[in-house]
């Protein structure tokens, strides 16, 4: 379906009635509004998106539903930039005032790519701070950028348990239109000293040196009592624990500079042991190991060390 074609309000109407509906009768607690993917400011999906708002607002009152709202807002990497955001976040948020959210998602694509995923991640940081002003905002598909989009005012993140760690609508929507993998694929588990997941090959790689999965290993014994063995094993309770407990420890400390202060120290730890193990890896010589990708830590120590400066100065973070 074309952008013109959701733009126009019987056909927004439909498919407001149709997704609503469908959510009502699965039993849905909430109503997640209908959205679209915006990509670029001029592709048309702005106004889309605005219609299909407008268009729900207008459906829920006229049947006197009163459950929870989640306004789910995906935009493309540029569109966060503040040169676009007269173009697609200021009608957006216009809309979303309109709509009334009980929450907003904020689903940002590709913002740990690219040759500066550090200005990437600021451009999202200052998105999540000025939807925060309005609504709770969870950020989606961003586990390994939502520490520091909490630090910055988000709510929560939606992630998978060791996977989901970035967020690509682009790919994720040419992988629904292709075949799926028989037999599906293995989750990889988070690991809360990379801030990062790792598949069960690459642990079971690394559980052969003692000396790297030492400074991988979990050390708490009610999580993980065989410690390394674990990992290779099960990971997902292992991968819901460690990933709240590096959310809970950087959002806990009692002032701003401080948690940008333990973001930075984690995740400039983080950087040290991801190189040592990326370096064992490739002398493996195996290519279905693959390396670990540090963009997104690198993005956030970077952003950690700026903010931790700003905020002890007593400026604003940028």
């Amino acid at each position: 379906m074309l952008a013109t074609e959701v733009s126009d309000l019987r056909v927004a109407r439909v498919l407001v009635e149709r997704a609503i509906e469908f959510q009502l009768g699965h039993g849905a607690t909430h109503i997640i509004a209908p959205y679209v993917h915006v990509e670029g400011a001029g592709d048309g999906w702005v106004q889309a998106q605005l219609t299909l708002w407008h268009a729900t607002r207008d459906y829920l009152d006229a049947h006197g539903l009163h459950l929870p709202v989640v306004a789910v807002l995906s935009l493309g990497w540029r569109l966060h930039a503040r040169r676009n955001w007269p173009a697609a976040l200021s009608p957006l948020l216009g809309a979303l005032g309109a709509l009334e959210p009980d929450e907003v998602a904020l689903a940002s694509s590709k913002m740990d790519r690219g040759a500066d995923p550090a200005a990437r991640l600021v451009d999202m940081l200052r998105v999540v701070q000025r939807l925060a002003n309005h609504f709770p905002v969870i950020v989606w598909r961003q586990g390994a950028l939502g520490e520091a989009a909490i630090l910055a005012g988000a709510s929560g993140v939606e992630t998978g348990i060791g996977w989901r760690d970035r967020c690509d609508l682009q790919t994720a929507k040419n992988e629904l239109r292709g075949q799926p993998t028989p037999g599906g694929t293995p989750h990889p588990t988070y690991i809360g000293a990379l801030h990062r997941s790792m598949t069960r090959a690459q642990l079971a790689a690394v559980s052969r040196r003692p000396d790297l999965a030492a400074q991988i290993t979990c050390l708490d014994a009610a999580c993980c009592p065989n410690g390394a063995r674990d990992l290779t094993r099960d990971g997902r309770r292992h991968s819901i624990a460690a990933r709240a407990a590096n959310i809970n420890r950087m959002a806990s400390a009692a002032h701003e500079s401080w948690r940008w202060e333990q973001l930075a120290v984690d995740t400039g730890r983080a950087l040290v042991v991801t190189a040592s193990l990326n370096d064992y890896l490739d002398r493996l010589g195996d290519p279905k190991l693959g390396r670990l990708d540090s963009g997104a830590i690198t993005a956030m120590h970077t952003v950690a060390l700026q903010r931790r400066r700003s905020t002890r100065r007593g400026r604003p973070a940028a």
